[in-house]
């Protein structure tokens, strides 16, 4: 339940202005700061919305800031007759006794009536409505403006992303988005603090070093501070803000295009590959003309996805497919057994597997019935172990090595495991592929260890002859 008290009670929560500026002409596309007030509360306590009355021009947006940036809210102004009262919703939470300082805009549109032009234009917080009680004096008065439409002031002509979906590599220097921006003959831009959420899967944001923009000569334009981290639904999304090299603003001069590219180091923010695409809000903006000083209305624009990137890592994963049970016949040279899959689909590079731990298991008895391990790739023979197989209760550990072994990035590889049967063998062996830590690999092109993942799997061969 709403309660709302425009007089001083017992309370919860109070208001209070703090400053407005002096007023003057209001161009058409710029947002006019009309009052700063401030909520404090002795206890922590949500804010739903405030009620505004606004006298002027229609078309307008009421835009609410923080005093950080953030847009704490944003809603239209319709018309109705000379005045109108508009609701803004918040989802704004004051915390006890950290006061929460907030600053009404009215963003101008684009085009104006010209029975408008020279009215004055006025803006008041009439309402702050919140679960508990209010006290503050009402309303809280900003600045008057009059209507202008023949100042000329900056402006974006076009916002969009340039490239499309790309795969990168967990590594330095990745460019991870871009965007094109350009901005109209009137007066250039200057951006302060601009804001790109990072969107990730499979990794973490917050571990992207080295974050900077660069235009499209290459010129460094921006560095990253940050970042900040808020829930979007069931994602955490990372928000970095871009400044000018020596901590100032963004400048676009006029009648330009200009090329952004987002760069960083993901070395260390994908282990295993996943996912990023960076968004920036135009409605977001600290946007500002570069000759008169006038803020510009950005809540008209929308919000700019850029192009997915694919970020991927030197990776291998291993697994088997051969039938876990087989009958074999004794005295056969060369019977295909163990059947290890190497897929280096998802890896950034080719991999160059250098060895692979093998286990095989049978009684004591029979250990002497198999022998002459050997690995096929296709029909090519990539390994052979002419030495006896050092069976110890049964049981032996196999790291067997090989010369050359390449799986190229994109592509999977089978490796076909055979061995001999000994015209004797009346037994079970058991053949399978050992754990993840006998896995040794390279990769080819970079020379790193690549991510590896195995999934350990078995065959088990039963001599059984069919001999009468």
């Amino acid at each position: 339940m709403f309660v709302f008290a425009a007089v001083s009670v017992t309370a919860a929560m109070n208001v209070e202005k703090v400053w407005q500026p002096d007023g003057g002409l209001a161009p058409l596309r710029a947002r006019m700061p009309f009052m700063q007030f401030m909520l404090s509360s002795d206890t922590t306590e949500r804010v739903n919305g405030i009620s505004v009355k606004t006298t002027g021009p229609s078309g307008e947006r009421l835009v609410v800031q923080k005093g950080d940036g953030e847009i704490a809210g944003m809603e239209w102004i319709v018309l109705q007759g000379t005045a109108t009262t508009t609701f803004i919703p918040l989802s704004l939470v004051v915390k006890a006794g950290e006061p929460e300082y907030l600053t009404l805009h009215v963003d101008r549109g684009q085009v104006m009536n010209s029975a408008y032009v020279g009215t004055v234009m006025t803006a008041e917080v009439v309402a702050v409505w919140t679960d508990t009680t209010v006290s503050g004096a009402f309303p809280i008065t900003g600045a008057r403006y009059t209507a202008n439409s023949s100042l000329q002031i900056g402006r974006i002509e076009s916002l969009s992303r340039v490239d499309g979906h790309q795969n990168i590599t967990a590594g330095p220097n990745q460019v991870l988005g871009s965007i094109e921006i350009a901005v109209g003959a009137s007066d250039g831009l200057k951006v302060y603090n601009l804001p790109v959420d990072f969107h990730v899967t499979g990794g973490d944001a917050t571990r992207i070093r080295d974050l900077v923009v660069v235009d499209q000569n290459g010129a460094l334009v921006a560095r990253a501070w940050g970042p900040r981290i808020r829930e979007q639904g069931s994602e955490r999304v990372a928000t970095f803000f871009f400044s000018g090299e020596k901590g100032d603003s963004i400048v676009f001069p006029p009648n330009t295009t200009t090329k952004l590219l987002f760069k960083g180091d993901t070395t260390y923010a994908f282990d295993h590959g996943g996912t990023l695409s960076l968004e920036t809000d135009i409605a977001r903006w600290r946007l500002y003309g570069v000759t008169y000083g006038y803020e510009s209305a950005v809540s008209y624009y929308r919000s700019v996805m850029m192009a997915t990137r694919f970020v991927r890592v030197p990776l291998l994963n291993i697994s088997t497919m051969s039938p876990q049970y087989a009958e074999v016949q004794p005295g056969v040279a060369q019977v295909q057994s163990l059947q290890i899959v190497l897929d280096a689909t998802q890896s950034s590079e080719d991999i160059r597997l250098q060895e692979l731990p093998i286990l095989m298991v049978t009684l004591p008895g029979w250990t002497t019935d198999i022998s002459r391990p050997s690995f096929y790739d296709d029909t090519t023979l990539v390994g052979l172990d002419h030495r006896a197989i050092p069976f110890e209760n049964g049981i032996a550990r196999l790291a067997f090595h090989f010369l050359y072994v390449v799986v190229p990035k994109g592509t999977k590889k089978v490796l076909t495991m055979k061995i001999d049967i000994g015209p004797h063998a009346a037994g079970f062996y058991g053949i399978g592929l050992g754990g993840l830590t006998g896995v040794k690999a390279v990769g080819f092109q970079s020379g790193k260890t690549p991510k590896v993942f195995l999934v350990p799997g078995y065959t088990i061969l039963n001599a059984v002859s069919t001999k009468g």
